[in-house]
């Protein structure tokens, strides 16, 4: 017989007790989210399967009704969900209630353009699934392209950088190296430390700090091995007077490659490289520049790119998806929500909000 917890926000009870703690063996824990999810959502789902422990239950039935929430906390559900020993399954109702509300909300039905014509919830919940990777890639390079048509995005300085994503997911106990339940995700050097996930390899406009593009790859893999296939997709569109890396894309190679696109390469040798010669761009233990004022100059322009990480960031605090192209499906998503805020800012009249990703929600 299952036992029910209810959650209906702000409060949450407990409801239905169809069996008691000694008596557990065959028994089922319910649990009802409805409404938008937030803390108090996670700590019910917490409460919920502590009490299935307790009571040595045989699953956990998890009954959803929300149109969404709080990211960090539905990332953080999901995860409690994956390091569960006991089965849980869940089960979306009443059905059609992502198209209802769709149908019933104005703010929601304007933002996503429906007019007339609302998609069924089975269209609905589809998309994510039917759209493909291939696809979202294709819909970056397109928002990419308007922008650059109608002079928001110049490309004449490229900046190129790349950006640890934590996936969620514990290390595998056999093999600390991978991941645990996400079997792709490796470990490699984040910003504090180890992480376990995956790193995005970006380049950007310089001046306008808009996305150009970008690639996904395992967090132990290194950065030299992916800087040459974004730089290559933007000399596609633009073409470059200057690219500007850091220290680890310092290779003859990647050099070479900016030079042949007809570029100047403002990337500073490490300790190893050009050793005793003056007169080069360098940047030292304390992450001071030193060399040539005009490269040290350009080399500034490497704040531009941490500043598209850092709306990256606030997109995605840690990658949800399972697999390295579901990862680069998440960035994606990201990526075209910049895109599509800029293009948004310019088309309204309002430029100056074109990298703002919270103005238009």
């Amino acid at each position: 017989m299952p036992r029910h917890i209810r959650y209906s926000p702000p409060f949450f009870y407990m409801a239905g007790v169809c069996t008691s703690f000694e008596s557990s063996s065959d028994s089922v824990i319910v649990i009802e989210l409805d409404g938008v999810i937030n803390v108090a959502t996670l700590e019910l789902v917490r409460e919920g399967m502590n009490e299935t422990y307790k009571i040595d239950a045989k699953a956990v039935v998890l009954l959803l009704n929300t149109s969404g929430g709080l990211l960090d906390a539905t990332f953080d559900i999901i995860e409690i969900i994956e390091q569960s020993s006991i089965p849980v399954i869940s089960f979306v109702y009443p059905k059609g209630a992502l198209e209802r509300e769709v149908r019933v909300d104005s703010r929601i039905r304007r933002l996503c353009g429906f007019d007339e014509g609302i998609p069924s919830h089975s269209t609905i919940v589809r998309f994510e699934c039917r759209i493909g990777f291939e696809r979202l890639k294709k819909l970056t390079s397109n928002a990419i392209e308007d922008l650059v048509n109608c002079g928001f995005i110049k490309g004449l300085k490229v900046v190129l950088d790349s950006k640890p994503l934590k996936a969620r997911c514990r290390r595998d106990p056999k093999n600390p190296s991978r991941g645990w339940l996400n079997k792709e995700a490796r470990l490699g050097r984040g910003v504090r430390g180890l992480i376990m996930g995956y790193k995005v390899h970006l380049a950007c406009d310089g001046e306008a700090e808009m996305p150009l593009a970008f690639n996904v790859a395992l967090a132990n893999e290194n950065e030299k091995r992916y800087a040459i296939p974004p730089l290559r997709e933007v000399a596609e569109r633009i073409k470059a007077r200057v690219v500007v890396c850091d220290r680890q894309y310092s290779s003859r190679k990647i050099r070479g490659f900016v030079e042949a696109l007809g570029a100047e390469p403002v990337i500073p040798y490490p300790a190893n490289q050009k050793k005793g010669v003056k007169g080069v761009l360098r940047v030292d233990k304390k992450f001071r520049v030193h060399g040539p004022e005009r490269l040290r100059r350009l080399y500034r322009l490497k704040s531009s790119v941490e500043r598209v990480n850092s709306r990256l960031s606030t997109l995605i605090s840690k990658i949800s998806f399972k697999g390295l192209k579901a990862a680069a499906t998440q960035v994606s998503y990201a990526v075209i929500s910049m895109l599509f805020t800029a293009w948004t800012a310019i088309k309204t009249g309002k430029p100056e909000k074109a990298r703002s990703i919270t103005y238009y929600v």
